[in-house]
Formats: C-alpha cells, structure tokens, sequence
C-alpha cells in the first residue's frame, strides 16, 4: 500500500503552525530580568521567530531559571511571559521533534515533565503574562502559575487531539480547575473548534485581562514597591 503525504491545512483552524526553519535563534531562549531591587523576577520565553516553541535546550534553560528563582530570598512575586506580539507559547516545538527517535521523545517528555512540576512547586508566587496565543504546553504553563494576566488577544486551545496526541502536561487535570468541567472536556477531546472559534480570555473564570503594556508597568508601581518590603509568601 503506498503511502501519500498529502499536505494538511488543519493549522488554519488555530492561526500557527510548526515553527519555520532556518529562523535565527537567540543567545539565551530564556531571559531573565530582576526589578524592584530584585523582588520582581520577569521570566521572558524568547523564540519570537518560532512563536516561543520550546525545544529540549529551553525547557532545559526554563527550569534551570525556576530553580533558581526558587533560592533567591530576594524574589517576592515571579512573572512569565513571551517574546513578541504574537504569542506566550505554543508549547513543544514540533520541528525538533520530527527528527528525534521515540527514546528522544520520551526523554524530552522526562525534561518537559521537570520543568512543569518545577514550576509547580515555587513557592514563590508567580504570574502569567499570556500576550496572543497560548496553545499545548504553552498553555499548560499558564495553567500551572497562580495567576493568569490575560491581554485583549490572549487565545488558549489544547490542539494535541488534532495531531494524534493527548495532552500529557497537566491539562486534563488542570483545565477543568479554570473553565467549567464540560468546555475542558470539549477543548481537549475536540481541540477547540466546538468552542467559540477563539476562546479568548473572557472564556476563563479566573482571568484578568491587561494590556501587554500595563504589565510592566503594574510591576513597578508604587504600590507594587511599596508591598515589596514585606515578608515574602511562601506556599
């Protein structure tokens, strides 16, 4: 039987695809910044060209960050976001992981699972700051921090279904924490297309929804700094 490699368009439906090749890969594909004398840690998911796909490297380099947020005495609240206008992430980056064999994937599913319970278990509060689409692992980051902050293009979708996978980053436990039990179950049964077609921040019972621009500055506002010298929260 011959086989044909027909080409889908099934992408169309979630506004990405997998990342293109031969894009320019940053120096460091995790950046960090310290603000307010070092209480304020902003975490930046930065493959901008890939729409902050995460290859094993930045996974790697993401919990090596968490950890060390996790021993700065310093860090009162954390913030993670991504690179860009277009999106926070759209999880796995599916371009690496065509070539690898299946003991490659599953040692990267290894690293992935790291890097989630690692985050997790920060004790230090910490924020999502979803700026344009959150798909797959992306958004299972989101709904593994204590807070999401939500700008007006913030989409989330469990697209995994739709290539023959399930969600295996904490989503099918997760999501029905954020949105009403039936909607997690269509979104990650269905991908998202028996939901309104962009499932936007409105959707999500625990959101609050921001300006990309005002997330910095609500950071470092006086309030803000003024709430810094208090004993840090730890959970």
């Amino acid at each position: 039987m011959e086989s044909s490699s027909t080409p889908t368009d099934r992408w169309k439906a979630l506004d990405f695809g997998p990342p293109s090749e031969g894009g320019d890969e940053p120096d460091d594909p995790v950046l960090t910044d310290y603000l307010g004398d070092g209480a304020i840690a902003v975490i930046t998911l930065n493959r901008p060209h890939a729409d902050n796909a995460i290859t094993t490297e930045m996974g790697a380099r993401l919990t090596d960050v968490l950890e060390t947020i996790a021993v700065r005495r310093t860090v009162r609240v954390a913030i993670i976001t991504g690179s860009g206008d277009r999106a926070f992430s759209v999880g796995s980056d599916l371009r690496q992981r065509k070539s690898m064999t299946k003991e490659d994937w599953l040692r990267q599913r290894q690293d992935f699972d790291r890097t989630l319970y690692t985050l997790r278990e920060l004790r230090t509060p910490i924020f999502a700051a979803v700026n344009g689409i959150a798909y797959g692992g992306g958004s299972e980051i989101a709904q593994s921090t204590d807070f999401i902050m939500a700008s007006e293009t913030a989409t989330f979708g469990q697209p995994e279904a739709m290539i023959g996978l399930s969600a295996g980053g904490g989503s099918p436990v997760f999501l029905p924490r954020v949105l009403p039990p039936g909607k997690a179950m269509q979104m990650l049964l269905t991908v998202i297309r028996s939901l309104p077609r962009r499932p936007t921040a409105s959707a999500w019972s625990t959101r609050s929804t921001h300006k990309p621009s005002s997330w910095m500055q609500l950071a470092g506002s006086p309030r803000r700094s003024r709430a810094t010298p208090q004993p840090p929260f730890r959970r």
